[in-house]
């Protein structure tokens, strides 16, 4: 009916889809503040769901890129810590023969010859299954194999902070990348347990909890539309907020999993290949638009239009991606930016979220830049435009344009664009990035 109603009229449909915005209340400042429908929680189990996903993003985080490392010195400094225990030990006692497991998993053995692990994927998973082991055996539930005596995991990992393997993580976490990794599924889990703790009493009537929304968000590769479906549908009743935020953390979560951080920052060439990435197989591709789906339900917007503009912006950003020599040494992006973009847009913070065209090079390699996409999915403006979108020849200025202003909508410094009127000098910027952009 809309489509008819403004085919041809461009700026009608702006009108219509600005209109349709307004309805729909504003996003809150803090995530935090998610519209409450549900006022009465039980407590006991929202402080066991925190207290879960806060060892949760421990557990999972993200990965980095497999050549980040941490000094040779470091990796000794934990060794020693190990080798110190050891000698504590008596021979051939379970202690020792559990410190000496530990012990080879953080030396590399050629004949005679041991070289430190130094490779921080390694060694979070040495962290990870050991701290694991402690916890299930603290609980009486590890493997025999998995046991680790109560004096021996007081030494491994303490409250104080200064068990052997305490010094393992912090030195992890020396590493800008893995801390950033961690942190940032940490904030994403606690988003999430936030909307769960809004809509308790929604949620428990049809059997769902943070487990099972876990299980769609953060292992997407092993869930069903129907699963999200079901939990999207029963929120978009009671509270479309909480869809809106669960999409949010689910496409981010895609994203952060899809690129992991590397030491100097973000892979500005990455962007290329993102829809297959986070939706390339069928699988992934139908959980990805059942949320998408749900997300349209919970603006009061068309599924299909919504759907199209999402692709089409993904296809847009995508060639926007491939400016030639982007991640080539000696790259001089404030050249390129001048020659990109008309000199007052060169100093946009944000002309596509992948790219990251600004006129300092730190800015465009120290922020997760693809982190802003997550956040379309609670913006209503942006939205709405993505509708818009989804009815613009994804080839033509015009949607160049709304992707440009879809991204501003989730980078409040930038400025906005008229997409019919747009200035000279707007309209040089544009034609600019068309030229340079490869098919």
């Amino acid at each position: 009916y809309i489509y008819e109603a403004v085919k041809g009229r461009p700026r009608l449909a702006e009108e219509l889809a600005e209109k349709q915005a307004n309805k729909i209340a504003d996003m809150p400042e803090s995530q935090r503040q998610v519209l409450k429908s549900i006022q009465e929680t039980a407590k006991s189990s929202i402080i066991k769901s925190q207290t879960e996903r806060r060892a949760a993003a421990y557990n999972a985080g993200y990965k980095v890129a497999n050549d980040q490392t941490i000094d040779t010195s470091q990796a000794l400094n934990i060794i020693n810590n190990i080798d110190n225990l050891i000698q504590q030990s008596a021979p051939n006692s379970a202690n020792f023969k559990k410190l000496k497991q530990i012990r080879k998993e953080l030396v590399i053995k050629k004949g005679k010859t041991e070289t430190p692990v130094t490779n921080i994927n390694i060694l979070d998973d040495v962290f990870k299954t050991y701290r694991d082991a402690v916890r299930d055996s603290r609980k009486n539930v590890a493997t025999e194999k998995r046991f680790i005596q109560k004096d021996l995991s007081r030494k491994l990992f303490n409250n104080e902070k200064t068990g052997a393997l305490d010094l393992l993580v912090d030195t992890l976490n020396t590493n800008p990348s893995y801390k950033k990794a961690n942190e940032v599924f940490e904030e994403l889990s606690k988003t999430l347990v936030n909307v769960v703790k809004d809509n308790t009493s929604v949620l428990a009537r049809e059997g769902l909890d943070l487990t099972a929304i876990e299980k769609f968000v953060f292992n997407p590769t092993t869930a069903k539309p129907d699963d999200i479906n079901k939990t999207l549908k029963i929120l978009n009743a009671s509270n479309p907020e909480a869809t809106k935020q669960i999409a949010n953390v689910y496409f981010r979560n895609a994203i952060n999993n899809a690129f992991p951080l590397v030491k100097e920052g973000e892979d500005l060439a990455q962007g290329f290949k993102l829809i297959q990435k986070i939706a390339g197989d069928k699988g992934k591709r139908k959980n990805f638009m059942a949320v998408l789906d749900n997300v349209a339900d919970a603006h009061g917007l068309p599924r299909a239009e919504f759907k199209v503009g999402f692709e089409n912006m993904i296809n847009i950003l995508e060639r926007t991606g491939r400016i030639n020599n982007i991640n080539k040494p000696g790259f001089d992006v404030q050249g390129i930016a001048a020659k990109t973009l008309a000199k007052d847009l060169a100093m946009m913070k944000t002309f596509n979220p992948l790219v990251r065209l600004a006129t300092k090079y730190g800015e465009l390699k120290t922020e997760r830049a693809m982190d802003n996409l997550g956040r379309i999915m609670t913006n209503d403006n942006a939205v709405a435009s993505l509708v818009e979108l989804g009815r613009t020849n994804p080839k033509s200025k015009a949607a160049i344009r709304r992707v440009l202003n879809i991204i501003n909508f989730v980078s409040p410094t930038t400025e906005r664009f008229d997409i019919q009127t747009p200035t000279p000098l707007m309209e040089q910027a544009v034609t600019s990035l068309n030229e340079n952009m490869t098919e």
